[in-house]
């Protein structure tokens, strides 16, 4: 085993991903193993803290179990397995990344913000891929099932269904390379050296409360004259809404259950109300690829339309989404 300064370790073993001829992820395993986790601890979900943890010992837990999610999954992704294996990992890496902020005051240090543009950059070349599986699971079947026996609409589905091959034929590289053993290294390095300058005398119940309250409060500011929001505004309410959610699940094993529950399954139907109106961003960018495919310009106003007519009901389900979460109120006061 290597041993020193982290930062000495990642800068002597990144470099080699590429040429090693075992498999990569194998390197991660064995550094968290020696961290004392074993992989993987569950492969789906988000992790689980211990009430008697500190904060910086909360985060080496949850990103270590975050990374077992991932390489879990990527193994079923290398074995050919699709879409859930893609679409776990796109969740892994968000919760990922949405640690880093959470636990920002805590475990800031050059490390971690190293780890900030790698998991970045690994969601980012997963995304095609889901993109389009979700695409023709949802909005794609939808349209077809409106519009049947339609040439154009036939057209595109192929033309989107091409994409999609296309874009699962690039993650093999990916899932070889230094794209994904290069971040899962630099997680499992941060999670047995803990690199960060000393440790929060808080305790992780406390220190969650206070992140899910400033949180709450950013969102609820945004929420205000719900009815009235610009879609602009309300792309902005779906983002914070996630980024509470996702800081929800970290904690919400300290709390009670059922108020727990409660709150993350009405905070996800927020989340789902206002996707309704971002299904047209995402679609409208998803046709401009499409752009020059047999029938495209005409199957694509005809998604655009779909979109925009299933979409005309969601301010009243955001509305009442809303009144609900708040009646459900915050579980960890």
């Amino acid at each position: 085993f290597v041993a020193g300064p982290v930062g000495d370790v990642a800068a002597l073993v990144l470099p080699l991903v590429p040429a090693l001829r075992v498999p990569a992820a194998s390197l991660a395993a064995v550094a968290l193993a020696r961290a004392g986790v074993a992989l993987p601890l569950r492969p789906l979900g988000a992790p689980i803290l211990a009430a008697e943890s500190a904060p910086g010992a909360a985060f080496a837990h949850a990103a270590g179990h975050l990374l077992g999610v991932l390489l879990h999954q990527a193994a079923l992704a290398v074995a050919g397995e699709r879409p859930e294996p893609v679409h776990q990992m796109r969740v892994a890496l968000r919760r990922l990344r949405s640690l880093l902020g959470v636990f920002r005051d805590v475990v800031a240090c050059p490390e971690v913000a190293a780890l900030r543009p790698a998991l970045a950059a690994l969601a980012g070349a997963l995304g095609p891929a889901r993109d389009w599986d979700v695409f023709l699971a949802g909005t794609g079947r939808a349209v077809a099932g409106a519009f049947p026996d339609e040439p154009a609409v036939d057209a595109l589905l192929a033309a989107a269904e091409a994409r999609r091959e296309a874009a699962y034929a690039a993650l093999p590289a990916l899932f070889a390379g230094v794209g994904l053993h290069g971040a899962a290294l630099q997680v499992a390095i941060l999670v047995q050296a803990r690199p960060w300058p000393g440790e929060s005398d808080v305790g992780i119940a406390d220190f969650g409360a206070e992140v899910l309250a400033r949180r709450w409060r950013r969102m609820s500011r945004r929420a205000g004259g719900i009815a009235k929001l610009p879609e602009a505004a309300l792309h902005e309410l779906r983002i914070e809404a996630k980024r509470l959610r996702y800081a929800a699940e970290v904690f919400a094993p300290l709390h009670p259950e059922r108020p727990a529950r409660r709150f993350l399954k009405r905070l996800a139907a927020l989340q789902e109300a206002l996707g309704l109106l971002n299904d047209g961003v995402v679609a409208g960018a998803l046709m401009g690829e499409l752009a020059g495919a047999g029938g495209a310009e005409l199957a694509g106003g005809m998604v655009r339309g779909f979109v925009a007519a299933r979409a005309a009901g969601a301010r009243t389900a955001i509305r009442r989404a809303w009144k609900r979460l708040r009646r459900a109120g915050p579980f960890w006061i």
